[in-house]
């Protein structure tokens, strides 16, 4: 397709209208699943899902299958730094491993020992919702921090290993949810 013949603006056919970036929301789900928590202005944001596989031969024949092992969830995600919080603090103050600031660059923390759920939320260019999705048990693997000398803002960028996506429904009622607190 020629690229004077593009416009943006339009649908791609009459069934489907291009997502944007300004239309996707980056979350941490409580450990109750109650609340959803957005983390902030993110540069970049990534996922990527890939299933080990073998491949295994027969003894005797040049027959192969491909034996399919367990699926591997990775995110990564780049946020503003800002002086009131960092993309870990925020994890280890809503994702529940106790921790009492959202300001925090301590690896050695409980933060990145304790699982949480990362949720991205889609919405149409109209502001209504097409769907949540959940990474869950999202476990920190890795945070970069550099400062530059001229810099206008700084990014932190935080590695994530997750061990599922799928769709997710909806917050629960904290009347229903259990354990959740009053």
């Amino acid at each position: 397709m020629a690229n004077d013949t593009w416009d943006n603006s339009k649908p791609i056919d009459e069934y489907s209208t291009p997502v944007g970036a300004k239309n996707i929301v980056v979350s941490i789900l409580n450990a109750y699943e109650t609340n959803m928590v957005p983390i902030g202005f993110v540069q970049n944001f990534s996922f990527s899902q890939n299933k080990l596989t073998q491949r295994v031969f027969e003894v005797g024949s040049g027959v192969s299958r491909i034996a399919a092992g367990p699926n591997i969830v990775m995110a990564n995600a780049t946020r503003l730094v800002t002086d009131m919080d960092t993309l870990t603090g925020l994890i280890g103050y809503w994702g529940g491993s106790g921790s009492t600031t959202i300001f925090e660059f301590d690896n050695s923390n409980r933060i990145f020992d304790t699982p949480i759920n990362l949720v991205l939320s889609f919405y149409s260019k109209e502001g209504d919702l097409i769907k949540h999705i959940v990474i869950r048990g999202c476990i920190i693997t890795a945070e970069n921090f550099s400062v530059n000398a001229g810099d206008v803002v700084t990014f932190e960028n935080v590695a994530f290993e997750g061990t599922k996506v799928e769709i997710f429904g909806g917050l629960a009622s904290a009347e229903t949810a259990e354990g959740s607190p009053s």
